[in-house]
């Protein structure tokens, strides 16, 4: 009889059980018999025998020391995020409280104690001190208005200054009323500025690039408005404190409703805008985040961020990626999801906060912290297993 390899195919329907079928060439014919399974061995790494194949799942997860695997469920995972590669310190100040963008790699920052601006053009690599905003001890918000205008909210006496040249120069512009922090300021476009202030929590407005301000009105009862962002078409919420409430006007900041409070929060610290109706605040004393689908008119509590107590800073990165950045353990946190679910990916040094986070583009995201007052530098990286 001719020698031959034999090979295996599985019982047809109606065979009988435990049974498989043995096909092989003898001499120009075929011959198809039958064999017990049970009377095979199972396979070892000296001998052949019968094998039970891993899923690809179960290969992964690395748990399994019986089943073999195939080389399809060995691909690799790939898994990205941001690491922080680089910072700096900002002269001898203690708070970054505020980053602006004005692309191509030009990048201010308003600190604190001393009030001052610093400005990259090289994407957070290196950090040159401009100036002090007159006798102002902090810089709480900047915007940018475009083609390198620029707007700075300050304290102790709540005034706004302007840079016409990209932050290389400032001209005070006025104090906003006897409020004695301007803590957000937000860009509706064609000239529209939108300012939130304390110890009254009210909202000014300029329509001239900043050049004049308007009182428009106080938010309720709320003494802080912490937060301010644009959702397109005159849509514009506003984050409180001390009762954590949400604001919103649909007529560029002319009149605001109250919508609610979000949970038992006291601080709505920090807002952004995903798109399409989608808006994420980061809140206080619980460091949780909410959500809403209908561009705030409603909102769910997502998740507390770990244990930290503070949301200082949200930034949005695009198809659903936000960062956040967090007190007391100075962390960032990452969702994929458009904020559904959140993973904490590192704390940035010993710092205690991250106050403010800016996107540059290109997987480059920059982080504005306490209590050294430094600038860090996150890039995205694969990490590949």
């Amino acid at each position: 009889m001719s020698t031959f390899e034999t090979k295996w195919i599985s019982v047809p329907s109606g065979s009988p059980a435990g049974q498989l079928l043995e096909v092989g060439p003898l001499g120009n014919n075929i011959i198809v018999g039958s064999k017990n399974v049970s009377a095979l061995t199972e396979a070892t790494d000296v001998a052949r025998g019968l094998v039970e194949l891993a899923t690809i799942a179960e290969t992964q997860a690395g748990t399994d020391t019986t089943r073999a695997v195939t080389p399809a469920s060995l691909h690799r995972k790939q898994w990205k995020t941001y690491l922080a590669q680089h910072f700096q310190r900002l002269g001898t100040e203690t708070r970054v409280y505020s980053l602006v963008s004005l692309g191509s790699g030009v990048v201010l920052a308003g600190t604190a104690p001393s009030g001052k601006i610093y400005k990259s053009t090289d994407s957070g690599a290196t950090w040159t001190e401009i100036q002090r905003l007159g006798t102002e001890t902090s810089v709480y918000s900047l915007v940018s208005l475009g083609s390198g205008a620029v707007l700075a909210g300050t304290h102790p006496t709540g005034k706004v200054y302007k840079s016409t040249d990209s932050g290389a120069t400032w001209t005070e512009i006025q104090r906003l009323g006897t409020e004695t922090y301007v803590y957000s300021l937000v860009s509706l476009g064609s000239g529209v500025v939108l300012a939130g202030t304390r110890p009254t929590g009210k909202i000014y407005k300029s329509t001239d690039s900043g050049a004049t301000w308007t009182e428009i009105q106080r938010l309720g009862t709320e003494t802080d408005v912490y937060s301010l962002v644009s959702l397109g078409s005159g849509v514009v919420l506003a984050g409180t404190s001390p009762t954590g409430k949400i604001f919103k006007s649909t007529d560029s900041g002319a009149t605001w409703t109250e919508i609610q409070r979000l949970g038992s929060e006291t601080y709505v610290r920090s807002l952004v805008s995903l798109g399409s109706g989608v808006v994420l605040a980061g809140t206080y004393p619980t460091g949780k985040v909410y959500k809403s689908t209908d561009s705030g008119a409603t909102w769910t509590e997502i998740q507390r961020l770990g244990s930290e107590a503070y949301v200082p800073s949200l930034v949005s990165l695009g198809s659903g990626v936000v960062l956040a950045g967090t007190y007391p353990t100075g962390k960032i946190f990452k969702s994929t999801d458009s904020g559904a679910t959140w993973t904490e990916i590192q704390q940035l040094g010993t710092e205690t906060y991250v106050y403010s986070l800016v996107s540059l583009g290109s997987g480059v995201v920059l982080a504005g912290t306490a209590e050294t007052g430094s600038v860090f530098r996150l890039q995205e990286v694969t990490i590949s297993w």
